[in-house]
């Protein structure tokens, strides 16, 4: 059995002997590597160099040397993370044309740690390699959202020798609901959606090729999407009155609601035969105003009717109704009674005149007669008014006038209408003092007594006047 002591010993000579083991072994560490890439290769006089620079194993200052046809040129920048790529623009090294080379230069820990050194080119032409250039034209548009625009995008290559390289192209700055697609020709189409905001884009378009790379950039401008066409039409009075034989109008309104206006027509249904009906105009663009004219000339009845206007345009047809009623034409009626009078000479007669208002009929009336024969004449008790009028006409025939039948004319006339009708006046002779006093029969014959009896006492008249006349003269006494 081994001493406890003896143990314990060799323990301990074995943590030593670990412990300056693990002392003397050094602890290995990778260093810091610095990585640096050029955009491109070529590039032109004044242009700015685009670099990206990445450090792995710790961060620090940086510092970019290029070597120049006029020297060495360093440019320093801040310190870097490690591990993160970064995008540096040097610029003011390109000043002349010639041949360039740069490296980059990291500070980790107070030790400079170097990138590869890179070899680019200041001037143009196959002297000093591949390079292109990009356009994009317009340089603005303007679409409404959930339209297209169209943009073309032109390469020119740095010498012909290089035309038709295949240039990778990539868009961005496109906004929300916006998509984009390219064609092989140049034709870049950019659609938009009905939720992509309004406002202005900047779209940049990068090509690449062959480690080169360039960016054109346009505009777009993306407008609140108009509202689509809408139109209300309207009528006015939405009742007319109309008499048999007249016209009356309507006014229509085509109003427009929103979007752009478009060719909008005017049609009517509904209206019943002799109703003719025309617009003016018959079609416009909204707003605008229209007459419609129904005419009534060639109705033959009364009544109600209610007809639709229809307004069609722009893929939207709207209606609207209104209603007219049909109504007699204002006129009037003339009665006379009774039709026949028969009168002596020296005697009058009497009429009665009605006028009676039809269709509202409220113009003047004018009562005359027409047709009288001589020593006749004529008189109204009321010779004019509105119906409904009343009037007697009094007809008074001298002794003079000429036996016989007359057809007289009784005319009323108002607002431009008459109306007339005939009555029939019989003049008959006045009896003689004889025929009053001895009667039509008896009379033809005391006529002829009376004569003789007249006769014979203008005779005996004569007679003794003449025999007075032969007698001797008297002689005077003395």
């Amino acid at each position: 059995m081994k001493s406890p002591n003896r143990f314990f010993i060799s323990f301990s000579l074995f943590l030593i002997l670990t412990a300056s083991i693990t002392a003397s072994v050094p602890v290995v560490r990778c260093p810091p590597t610095v990585h640096l890439s050029l955009y491109r290769t070529v590039y032109g006089t004044g242009e700015d160099v685009a670099l990206g620079v990445r450090v792995d194993g710790g961060g620090g200052p940086l510092r970019l040397v290029f070597g120049t046809p006029m020297g060495t040129v360093n440019l320093d920048y801040g310190a870097i993370a490690s591990g993160v790529f970064y995008t540096v623009t040097a610029s003011g090294v390109t000043a002349m044309l010639g041949a360039y080379t740069v490296k980059a230069i990291v500070w980790v820990g107070g030790v400079a740690y170097s990138s590869a050194t890179l070899a680019f080119a200041v001037g143009g032409g196959s002297g000093f390699g591949f390079d292109f250039s990009l356009d994009l034209s317009p340089s603005s548009q303007t679409v409404e959202q959930g339209g297209t625009a169209t943009f073309r995008i032109l390469a020119t290559y740095s010498s012909s020798w290089y035309y038709g390289t295949s240039i990778s192209i990539e868009v961005a700055g496109l906004g929300a609901g916006m998509d984009s697609r390219y064609t092989a020709s140049g034709d870049l189409y950019i659609s938009t959606s009905l939720s992509t905001p309004p406002g202005t884009y900047s779209i940049a378009v990068i090509g690449s090729a062959r480690g080169v790379f360039h960016k054109a950039s346009a505009v777009l401008i993306v407008t609140a999407k108009a509202p689509p066409f809408d139109y209300s039409v309207s009528v006015s009075p939405s009742t007319q009155t109309v008499s048999i034989g007249d016209k009356v109008s309507f006014s229509i309104v085509v109003n427009l609601v929103s979007g752009s206006p478009a060719a909008t027509f005017l049609t009517l249904s509904g209206l019943p035969s002799g109703l003719a009906y025309s617009f003016s105009p018959q079609s416009g663009t909204p707003t605008f105003t229209s007459m419609l004219t129904i005419d009534a000339s060639a109705a033959t009845s009364t009544g109600s009717y209610t007809f639709t206007i229809t307004a069609a345009g722009g893929g939207l047809s709207k209606t609207v109704t209104a209603g007219i009623v049909v109504k007699e034409a204002p006129d009037f009626t003339l009665t006379v009674s009774p039709d026949t009078a028969t009168v002596k000479q020296g005697e009058k007669a009497s009429f009665n005149i009605k006028v009676d208002p039809t269709g509202g009929f409220d113009k003047l009336v004018s009562l005359n007669v027409a047709g009288l024969p001589t020593g006749v004449s004529a008189a109204f008790t009321v010779p004019s008014g509105k119906p409904p009028l009343v009037s007697t006409l009094t007809i008074t025939v001298s002794t003079s006038a000429p036996e016989g039948s007359y057809s007289l004319s009784i005319e009323a006339v108002g607002d431009v209408k008459i109306h007339s009708t005939r009555i029939t006046l019989n003049v008959e002779r006045m009896p003689s003092l004889i025929e009053q006093i001895f009667g039509p029969q008896i009379a033809p014959l005391v006529i002829p007594v009376g004569l003789v009896m007249a006769i014979a006492f203008v005779a005996g008249i004569v007679i003794l006047l003449v025999v007075r006349g032969r007698r001797p003269p008297a002689t005077p006494r003395p």
